[in-house]
């Protein structure tokens, strides 16, 4: 009887640690995933409108507007399975090369408890992008 107690007692710890560890392997993947995303989807966007040296023909405001736009619309198809995904953009200047921004998601851990992950990145061109 006393070696059955030990053994249930035993199995339960494993089974404790497993999720505890599964728990804590996933906060890390989404945390990651969210990081490289938001890389990748500014320094796409800045590649793509930023010209440094012709900036009175490309007309600023709309620039800044579409680029914007891509950012939202990129993170959204990048991360589309993220529950509760929130997406600010502080600063969008495509005329100066600076663009931050911020991804925020709420994940909830095989234990049943929630984490709230943010990640805020700031792409500054301090030269021309051809370069």
């Amino acid at each position: 009887m006393k070696n059955t107690v030990l053994g249930i007692i035993g199995c339960i710890i494993v089974l404790y640690t497993a999720m505890l560890s599964l728990g804590i392997y996933s906060l890390y993947i989404h945390k990651n995933q969210m990081e490289k995303c938001l890389s990748q989807v500014l320094y796409g966007v800045m590649d793509k409108y930023y010209l440094p040296h012709d900036t009175a023909e490309t007309g600023g405001a709309s620039n800044n507007t579409a680029a914007r736009n891509d950012v939202l619309e990129d993170i959204k198809a990048r991360l589309g399975d993220c529950d509760n995904l929130n997406t600010t953009i502080y600063v969008c200047d495509m005329d100066k090369g600076i663009i931050s921004a911020r991804i925020e998601s709420d994940l909830e851990l095989p234990m049943g408890i929630e984490k709230h992950l943010s990640c805020t990145k700031t792409i500054i061109a301090d030269r021309g992008m051809d370069d």
